[in-house]
């Protein structure tokens, strides 16, 4: 097995096995911890990358794969247990479509722009926004967390009371 493929093994394995360890989480939690964990485990392959470290490369994959399988699996809980009944069709339809996109578009990009760039650089970069968006992700999951413990809750209980 060469080291891409323990490289993609590493990270698919871990995400689906992660979705298993961690299927008791709740919705936002489970987007909240897989956000962080994705965020951390690609800024550890860039770091891999530059170091060319297989070893860091294969522990950040394995980082990566289980922050995305539980911030997956949080987003699927999430949208299908909100969506009303009748169109929970077309909203996983419409979220399939969102997350291929997701998927596809920046690899595009990032393969248009690797001519101009170099490989290196535009993974360092493609690496840094997908960091940023993980953050993001992160930070969203717990402004909105509910029962009352996320930020927007303690607004709306501030402008109540």
């Amino acid at each position: 097995m060469t080291e891409g493929q323990r490289g993609v093994l590493a990270m698919a394995g871990t995400g689906g096995l992660a979705q298993l360890a961690f299927r008791r989480l709740a919705p936002r939690t489970a987007m909240w911890w897989g956000s962080l964990l994705l965020a951390g485990g690609m800024a550890g392959t860039v770091a891999a990358v530059s170091a060319e470290s297989a070893g860091l490369f294969l522990a950040a994959s394995v980082v990566t794969g289980a922050g995305f399988g539980v911030g997956f699996m949080g987003a699927i809980r999430l949208i299908s247990t909100s969506a009303p009944l009748e169109q929970r069709a077309a909203v996983m339809s419409a979220f399939y479509v969102v997350c291929y996109s997701s998927l596809s578009v920046p690899t595009l990009l990032a393969g248009l722009a690797v001519p101009g760039l170099g490989l290196e650089t535009t993974f360092r970069i493609f690496g840094l926004i997908v960091v940023l968006l993980g953050l993001a992700t992160a930070v969203g999951a717990r402004l909105r967390a509910p029962g009352g413990s996320g930020l927007q809750d303690r607004v709306e209980q501030a402008r109540e009371a």
